[in-house]
């Protein structure tokens, strides 16, 4: 059993790597796609059975092996840009395009967590998933609006000389001293200051005409499913993922998932 230091750690690497890999399937693909953490994210093994995965190299400041393991039938659905339609293996095409996209997601995940440090990343076709001791982060892909297609399990699995490396990065850029802020300034002092944080169930992008359209008795449909977690918002960003309860008949929320240490 992952002890809470590691599960919030496992947590943190993969919400940057959803970010990096967002980012970098929209310059890659003609389709919008978004990449977001399971609930719960950690523990499930892909299957091999239809699994297509690419085996990713880390040297310099965080070193050691990943694999991202997806379904095979995905890769033509990307819509990969610059792939010629008349390649003579078009699927080989397509997924070396994919290998440049992955690559230019996990150098930004290991720029993200280590600012000081260099990593390089390489990507090669993995013929055999091979798994040992890695620890497994399952994503969902989805297309951007979320209705038009289901989302996709895909998996990044981590070894554990990579995972501790990337845990040491997360750690130095996101700890704080317990006497001194970054200017010096003794955090005590402000441990009361009251912050404004924000419960989101959904968001829902509106034309002007749409909204001057909206009157008593009009409908919003929002971007999230009934069964899928609400979001607490600090300063914009997302700090954590939970569930809506009542608590003495006021909304409220049950965190299921940290995202990130709210100070940051």
């Amino acid at each position: 059993m992952q002890s809470p230091e590691i599960s919030e750690t496992l947590n943190l690497i993969g919400q940057r790597f959803c970010d990096a890999f967002t980012k970098a399937l929209s310059e890659g693909c003609a389709s919008a796609w978004r990449v977001r953490l399971a609930d719960p994210a950690t523990g499930t093994r892909p299957e091999d059975a239809g699994t297509a995965s690419f085996r990713c190299s880390f040297e310099g400041a965080c070193a050691g092996g990943a694999v991202l393991a997806f379904p095979s039938w995905l890769v033509p659905k990307l819509a990969l840009r610059d792939v010629a339609q008349d390649a003579p293996d078009m699927w080989k095409a397509q997924a070396e395009k994919l290998r440049g996209v992955l690559e230019r997601a996990l150098t930004g995940l290991a720029a993200s967590l280590d600012e000081g440090g260099e990593t390089t990343v390489r990507v090669e076709d993995n013929g055999s998933l091979a798994l040992t001791d890695e620890q497994v982060l399952e994503l969902w892909l989805q297309s951007d609006p979320e209705d038009q297609e289901p989302r996709v399990s895909l998996h990044l699995c981590l070894n554990e000389r990579l995972l501790t490396g990337l845990m040491a990065a997360s750690a130095k850029a996101f700890s704080l001293s317990d006497s001194a802020g970054p200017a010096g300034t003794n955090l005590g002092l402000v441990m009361d200051v009251e912050l404004n944080v924000t419960l989101r169930f959904g968001q829902r992008q509106l034309a002007l005409r749409e909204v001057l359209e909206l009157n008593s008795g009009s409908v919003v449909e929002l971007d999230r499913q009934v069964d899928e977690p609400v979001e607490l918002i600090l300063d914009g960003r997302v700090v954590a993922r939970g569930e809506a309860v009542i608590v003495d008949g006021n909304y409220g929320m049950r965190i299921t998932q940290l995202v990130q240490h709210p100070i940051f």
